[in-house]
């Protein structure tokens, strides 16, 4: 590019220039600066030197330099013309501004519409937000809307609260309308107004960071029924939990210093555990246990007292699951349709509870003798509990590996391990016992096998064509385990191992019965000197219907096994299916 070429496109420029200048300056800058009559016309001198360079092509530097210099000046000066202007132009609505703050103001001063006197403190903060306007000089009428605006407040909140609150919170009037509040006594007004019927969850929560701040023993039960009806998870750890740790360090020290539980204890404990009943998922729930606040509220809270909190709140617990003899009575002793044969409920419930008191989050190391004592004081005076075969054993295992074991002094480590071996022993061998019990029973129905020989011996039916109908009680016993546990144990373990035991049950029964008739047959024939013939004699007979009960049984326990059955192990009674087939 050439320089003639530059001086056209930089002289395009301030024609740009110059014509923005008449356009919009002309009216308010030209009358107050005639510099700008002389910018204009020193504009149009350098245009037609350019014009004229353009015509002849000339590029002599000697002519083009002053030019350029010139242009460079004049155009520093339109650009300082513009500056003013504009800062006239701000001054101007500077002025309208303050006029329409100062109408807004008096608005609210004289209104006694509360929409109107919103309105008006919605404009207000828009606008001191929008030209960060200094209000040194309105501070009084300002200071005098905020009071105005905030009775108003009061008197729309015994009506309202929601609107209130939201108005409040909308005007940044919640720190006034709570200094309000606090003069007329706070604790009536809970009482009163905090009505979660009466307000949105939106303008609860906006009140609860407020009143959070009021907490103490005479009226926390108050502020923690109304927390638990706030269904935020993220509101109650972000916004309610910060503000309830810092009040409870800052002026309610002495919860966490050494001494006897009192109520606040309780409730603030009561407070913890409700927490957790407000997470709706699972990912709430982590939110809430993981929350930095929680965790400083559990290791500032006095261990000793918490845990003394804790333990008493199982008392009834450990009752009931150690109410039973330390030594069992036999297993047939027991009436398998009452809860309290296995325990199952209140055993699961005592370990999560030890699991809890073991934790890291309620653990603290100077209380370590007294955790281990009431620990081990549990657990070797009850190794004789039954616990639940599938889920507690695993439970316990982590309990001891993960939270109690790294805790415990080298000392008592050797013991505990004898005591927890002791129970996990117990665990192992809990199902088997729960099998021997059932299958005992079962065993008890399944000597009605016995009756066969007499249904059918000396008399003159016919042929059986369907199987007994003592078959089904074969699995009563299981089916009653069934109903009163299936909520507290995995069953379908239970249910193939019972099965498999059922079968040898069976078929030893019913080998003594083809034994006995065998037995009888021969003797028959020995004392009435008769030949066999072709008729079914009652051994037939009764071989047939062992044949159809087997069939049945096998059809019983598929459908009792559900998946499982289809690669169930028959052989035992096809074999002896087969043995008395071969045999009719």
């Amino acid at each position: 590019m050439d320089t003639l070429d530059y001086l056209k496109l930089y002289f395009n420029e301030i024609k740009e220039e110059k014509l923005l200048v008449k356009e919009q300056l002309f009216d308010t800058v030209l009358k107050e600066y005639p510099k700008l009559k002389r910018v204009v016309e020193s504009v149009q001198v350098l245009k037609d030197h350019i014009s004229f360079l353009k015509s002849k092509r000339l590029e002599n530097i000697s002519i083009i330099k002053p030019l350029y210099e010139r242009l460079s000046e004049e155009r520093q000066l339109l650009e300082q013309l513009r500056k003013q202007k504009m800062q006239i132009e701000k001054e101007k609505e500077k002025t309208v501004i303050m006029i329409k703050l100062e109408m807004l103001l008096n608005d609210i001063i004289v209104s006694s519409d509360i929409n109107r006197i919103v309105t008006c403190m919605l404009q207000i903060k828009r606008i001191l937000k929008q030209y960060n306007i200094e209000t040194q000089s309105f501070d009084f009428k300002l200071k005098e809307a905020k009071e105005k605006t905030t009775k108003q407040l009061v008197v729309l909140f015994v009506k309202d609260p929601s609107s209130a609150i939201k108005y409040a919170s909308l005007c940044d009037l919640m720190d006034c309308l709570y200094d309000r509040f606090r003069d007329y006594r706070f604790k009536p007004f809970i009482k009163k107004y905090l009505d979660v019927k009466k307000m949105d969850s939106n303008s609860l929560e906006i009140l609860l960071q407020k009143i959070i701040e009021f907490l103490n023993e005479n009226h926390f039960k108050e502020i923690q029924e109304t927390i638990s009806k706030v269904k935020n998870a993220s509101f109650i750890v972000y916004s309610i939990l910060p503000t309830l740790v810092s009040t409870l360090i800052q002026r309610h020290n002495s919860i966490f210093l050494p001494g006897i539980p009192s109520k606040f204890h309780q409730l603030i404990n009561q407070f913890i555990d409700d927490l957790k009943r407000i997470a709706a998922n699972e990912d709430e729930l982590k939110l809430i246990n993981e929350s930095a606040c929680l965790t400083d509220l559990l290791l500032k809270f006095n261990t000793g007292i918490y845990f003394q909190i804790l333990y008493n709140d199982i008392v009834a617990e450990l009752e009931e699951v150690f109410g039973m003899p330390s030594i069992p009575p036999p297993l047939e002793a027991y009436d398998i349709e009452q809860d309290e044969r296995f325990h199952f409920s209140a055993s699961t419930r005592y370990l999560s509870s030890l699991n809890k008191i073991w934790s890291d989050k309620y653990f603290i190391g100077r209380q370590k003798d007294m955790f281990w004592k009431l620990t081990m004081q549990d657990l070797k005076g009850n190794v004789a509990l039954y616990f639940d075969a599938k889920s507690v054993p695993l439970l316990a295992q982590h309990i001891f590996e993960k939270d109690i074991s790294g805790h415990l002094p080298m000392e008592h480590k050797e013991d505990f391990s004898v005591a927890f071996k002791n129970t996990i022993m117990l665990n192992v061998n809990v199902e088997s016992k729960i099998l021997e019990c059932l299958l005992y029973s079962a065993s008890q129905n399944i000597e009605q096998v016995k009756t066969l020989p007499n249904i059918y011996r000396g008399n003159n039916k016919a042929m059986p064509t369907e199987s007994s109908d003592f078959l089904l009680s074969f699995f009563e016993p299981f089916l009653t385990f069934e109903t009163t546990y299936k909520n507290v144990i995995q069953i379908s373990s239970f249910a193939l191992d019972y099965c498999r035991n059922l079968i040898p049950l069976y078929c030893e029964a019913i080998d003594k019965v083809l034994k006995s008739i065998k037995i009888a047959e021969e003797s028959i024939r020995k004392l009435r000197k008769v030949k066999t013939t072709s008729f079914h004699s009652d051994e037939d007979k009764i071989k047939m219907q062992i044949t159809l009960d087997i069939d049945h049984l096998i059809q019983l326990i598929t459908a009792k096994l559900g998946d499982q059955g289809r690669s169930f192990d028959f052989n035992q009674l096809i074999e002896l299916k087969n043995l008395i087939t071969n045999n009719v």
